[in-house]
């Protein structure tokens, strides 16, 4: 549970826009995050209760205001492992 409140505060970083969403947004290609924001806190609420957890009275950073995203060189290692499978049998399917 501890480690649970500490990490609460970045959950709302789930739900920031990025640069572009708005006109995918707009072209109905994904849904707005603001809009579905309420509806995970309302479910992530009810599971956490059953679980007896107690939820953070700060829910999440505001909207917003969140820094944007910086990746540290680690990234690029964790991607090309990711990408492997896909570039050695391209066109692959599970």
């Amino acid at each position: 549970e501890r480690a649970f409140q500490d990490l609460w505060k970045y959950t709302a970083e789930l739900f920031v826009p990025v640069k572009g969403e708005a006109e995918l947004v707009a072209a109905q290609i994904v849904p707005d995050q603001t809009t579905i924001f309420p509806a995970w806190l309302a479910e992530v609420e009810k599971v956490l209760q059953q679980a007896g957890i107690n939820l953070p009275t700060q829910k999440g950073l505001p909207l917003g205001k969140n820094k944007p995203a910086v990746h540290t060189e680690h990234l690029g290692h964790l991607l090309a492992e990711m990408q492997y499978l896909q570039r050695a049998f391209p066109g692959a399917q599970w």
